[in-house]
């Protein structure tokens, strides 16, 4: 997770000890130099007619 502080270097051995997804890159863990670059992958999740909405203007 990333936010406005940019903490993902910080606290590669803590917090995201564990958040390693990377298989096409043979060992990336810390001990080879670190797992993942600092993009905002957060998601999210549309129910409803506001749903309707976001298709059309994906479509658009």
């Amino acid at each position: 997770y990333d936010d406005e502080q940019h903490e993902l270097f910080q606290k590669l051995d803590t917090a995201y000890l564990h958040d390693f997804q990377q298989n096409n890159i043979e060992d990336a863990d810390l001990k080879h130099g670190g797992p993942r670059e600092p993009w905002h992958d957060a998601h999210s999740r549309i129910e409803g007619t506001a749903a309707w909405d976001v298709l059309t203007n994906f479509q658009q």
